[in-house]
């Protein structure tokens, strides 16, 4: 192990740290990671991807600590990837996608909703993926209730055609990246901040104070009052 004395020295010199090498991707691990992402979102890439795949993975690893990316393919491919696999789409993609994206459509809403003042509220986000657009609707709603503006039986019901995504927005675990504009006030009641290895991701915590419910191509969010949903299985979000 290099002493603090020599490191000191190499610092002093101005002589430059050597660069970390960058894991090699083996063909069978990239197209494990490729069939994956073709399979849950319909990304395709092909054999000449193989080196952006490499070179846009290949920071992740290092901030996660691991040295290979077959350690990386069993963690995004896991049941509880804790939001892993967001995190690798948006790496691999160049779309975007993030809450409260079409800002005016929310505002819409909104207001449409504080005219109307409703009892029952049911929205309905198609094409959902990760649930951004559904959980943005969730804390308008949630808002509007807590104001008296809406009554407490309201839904939003997210739907998508990858399973494995839909697993993602019922996990609720997001890159903070996407979060940007979300309010401070809403990041502070709505969203836990990861610290150490989950450090960039944010949980929401109460998800609308609501449940969230889990069915075969869809994710639910639904106010505690809401008539029970049909759902298979529920989480806490």
């Amino acid at each position: 192990m290099r002493s603090p004395r020599a490191a000191s020295a190499r610092r002093t010199t101005g002589t430059p740290e050597p660069d970390t090498a960058m894991p090699t991707l083996r063909d069978d691990t990239f197209r494990a990671i490729a069939d994956l992402m073709h399979r849950s979102v319909g990304l395709s890439f092909g054999e000449h991807k193989k080196p952006l795949v490499a070179s846009r993975l290949a920071p992740r690893l290092a901030r996660l600590g691991l040295d290979d990316y077959r350690d990386y393919l069993s963690l995004i491919s896991g049941q509880d990837d804790q939001g892993e696999f967001q995190v690798a789409v948006d790496l691999l993609t160049t779309n975007e996608t993030y809450f409260f994206r079409e800002s005016s459509h929310y505002a819409l809403m909104e207001q449409e909703l504080s005219r109307e003042r409703p009892r029952t509220v049911r929205v309905w986000s198609a094409a959902s993926s990760f649930g951004d657009e559904a959980y943005s609707a969730a804390m308008v709603l949630a808002d509007l209730q807590q104001q008296g503006r809406i009554g407490e039986d309201w839904s939003v019901l997210g739907t998508d055609i990858s399973d494995r995504v839909l697993r993602s927005a019922q996990q609720a675990i997001f890159p903070n990246e996407r979060l940007r504009e979300v309010s401070a006030e809403r990041l502070k009641r709505y969203f836990w901040r990861g610290e150490g290895e989950a450090e960039g991701l944010s949980r929401c915590s109460r998800a609308s104070a609501n449940a969230c419910a889990s069915a075969s191509s869809t994710c639910a969010c639904r106010s505690p009052t809401s008539a029970p949903s049909t759902s298979s299985s529920c989480a806490t979000c």
